[in-house]
């Protein structure tokens, strides 16, 4: 989802997704001739521990209880959205057996691939909102 949703304050994130993303669609076009498929799965707000791995920058004035205020509130939304491993799992096996170029995964995934196909400069305005 990042590799096609810029996000202004995950600058480094979502370039190294992007990164990704098109390597992936570089060596899907290379291994084609060989009858080997490839699949980039795209799985969007997935319940993982990401939030408390994440390292956040103290801005300006603001103190770190802010920060870990923020990450508590991040946590809670991640947890209630019920996108575990398990459902990026099921997903990935799927679409490695359809041989499946692109595969969004949870909801927002699906909506933000789509809008980057048809209104990308949608996303790059949206990318000025601090959103993390």
């Amino acid at each position: 989802m990042a590799a096609y949703a810029p996000l202004q304050s995950l600058s480094a994130y979502c370039t190294s997704k992007a990164a990704t993303y098109m390597f992936s669609d570089c060596l899907r076009a290379e291994l084609d001739a060989a009858g080997v498929g490839l699949t980039t799965v795209c799985p969007g707000v997935i319940d993982t521990n990401i939030i408390a791995a994440t390292r956040f920058d103290t801005p300006f004035g603001k103190g770190e209880e802010q920060v870990e205020g923020r990450r508590s509130q991040l946590d809670k939304m991640f947890a209630l959205r019920h996108y575990g491993p398990d459902k990026v799992a099921h997903a990935i096996v799927s679409a490695v057996k359809k041989n499946k170029p692109i595969r969004p995964v949870a909801p927002e995934a699906y909506a933000l691939y789509g809008i980057s196909r048809v209104l990308p400069q949608a996303l790059r305005s949206t990318a000025r909102m601090r959103v993390i």
